[in-house]
């Protein structure tokens, strides 16, 4: 139930950012919904560490959520702070070489649709990586339609499935 629940607002700000991207949302309003999203990324990764919500691997489950709570928190507060988003993108590389480990273990434990959503999302890592820690613009358009693709397919629809007992 967290899953969907945390899932259906990753999909909504990858949204954002990937119009954000597109120049169809403004950077900063794109900034306040990174800050918001990531604070409750955040807020709900520690709830399941006090609660132990997941029991013996309570911690690795935060430590996911954490990936995109702190990509979206820094995203934030960078854009707020004007920062060219390098050191972010050097995370996002780490966070794209994190998710095929994810992605096997989701695989192993036989859920291949949410094991394809990690590959999905650490190849849109990958390309942030690029555009921010590289400064490659000309994978911008990619990453924007990544994200959007991302968000809708990856994140909204399963979140919203899964809230509702429908994965």
């Amino acid at each position: 139930m967290i899953l969907g629940f945390l899932m259906f607002f990753v999909g909504g700000i990858f949204i954002i950012n990937a119009l954000a991207l597109m120049g169809k949302v403004d950077m900063k309003e794109a900034g306040g919904w990174n800050l918001a999203i990531g604070i409750l990324m955040f807020i709900m990764a520690i709830y399941g560490i006090v609660t132990n919500v997941m029991g013996a691997i309570t911690m690795w489950w935060a430590a996911q959520i954490l990936l995109f709570g702190f990509t979206y928190l820094m995203l934030g507060v960078n854009t707020f702070l004007n920062r060219d988003n390098r050191g972010l993108g050097w995370y996002c590389l780490w966070v794209a070489v994190v998710t095929p480990y994810a992605a096997y273990q989701t695989f192993a434990a036989g859920d291949y649709r949410l094991g394809m959503i990690w590959l999905v999302w650490g190849f849109a890592w990958f390309l942030f990586w690029l555009l921010m820690g590289l400064q490659k613009a000309k994978v911008l358009k990619l990453a924007s339609w990544v994200s959007l693709f991302a968000g809708i397919i990856t994140a909204w629809i399963p979140g919203l499935l899964l809230m509702n007992n429908l994965w």
